[in-house]
This record gives structure tokens, C-alpha cells and sequence, in this order.
């Protein structure tokens, strides 16, 4: 197992990988995102430090808006650049954290038949479900969302 902590923003398809890769994107603490593939799908992902995205020092960190304010603000401008960059995402809510590219390509390894159920792929469609990831089962909540640019709905991209 890895000691590297990878921070998921969202997942897309597969073929947006080059566009992310040419868009020199920086996402948490000006971490470079980074897109970890699996099968049809990509994880867009920054490396995190441990100490700071753990589970116990990140439920204490939680609580200090000093903190969290410009991360929170960080994790929602990857996910509108990662929108206009793969046309459809799934952003995935803040603290999204998994060991390692493993476990981002085990994370889309194990949902990709969730996400072609959930309809992946169809026009103008959101859906809202809830994610267990992984080992930790650690809940997610996943947000849906392809081709809506728009800023009354809220909390999507």
C-alpha cells in the first residue's frame, strides 16, 4: 500500500486525459491535477499531503474555515475548468481522498458499472447518489453533471 494521498475533484471520461494534461491545471495548495485512467473512465487527482488529508487531521481541519475557505474555493474552480476541458464530470464533494493512483483506478475499477446505470454519457441529465470508496468506506456524496454551465444550479460544477 502507498503512502501517497491522491485528492479526487471529479471523474470524467477517459478521453479528456490529453486536454487536462495540456491545461497545466492547479488545484489544492497549487498542486498540479493530474488524470490517473481506468478503462473508460479518469479521475482527475492532485497529490495531498498526509499529514493535512488523513482522516483525523482532516475532520480537525474541517472546522477551521481559515483553511478550508480557499481550498473549498480551489476544489470548485478545478471542477468548472475540468467541465469546460472534458464537456461532462462528476464532481465529487470536497475531502474526496484515496491511497495512491491504486486507489483511484480501484475507485473507478469498482464504479464504473454504477456510473453506466446511472446513465454516464446522456445529455443534460444530473443525478444525485451517494458513494461508498473503498476500503475505508468512506462516504462520498456524487454530483452529476453534464453540459449544465449554470449558475443557478447550485453546488454542481
Amino acid at each position: 500500500m502507498t503512502d501517497e494521498l491522491r485528492y479526487l475533484y471529479a471523474v470524467a471520461g477517459a478521453n479528456a486525459r490529453a486536454a487536462i494534461a495540456g491545461a497545466d491545471l492547479r488545484g489544492i495548495d497549487g498542486t498540479r491535477v493530474e488524470a490517473v485512467v481506468e478503462g473508460g473512465l479518469l479521475g482527475a487527482t492532485s497529490v495531498v499531503p498526509a499529514a493535512e488529508y488523513e482522516e483525523a487531521p482532516l475532520n480537525d481541519r474541517l472546522q477551521d474555515l481559515e483553511w478550508l475557505a480557499p481550498r473549498a474555493a480551489s476544489h470548485q474552480e478545478v471542477n468548472g475548468r475540468l467541465l469546460d476541458l472534458a464537456g461532462a464530470v462528476i464532481p465529487l464533494a470536497f475531502g474526496a481522498i484515496s491511497r495512491g493512483t491504486d486507489g483511484v483506478r480501484e475507485l473507478l475499477r469498482t464504479r464504473a458499472r454504477f456510473l453506466a446505470d446511472c446513465g454516464w454519457g446522456r445529455q443534460q441529465e444530473l443525478l444525485e447518489a451517494v458513494v461508498a470508496t473503498g476500503p475505508d468506506d468512506v462516504l462520498l456524496q456524487v454530483r452529476w453533471c453534464h453540459g449544465v454551465n449554470d449558475a443557478r444550479v447550485p453546488s454542481l460544477c
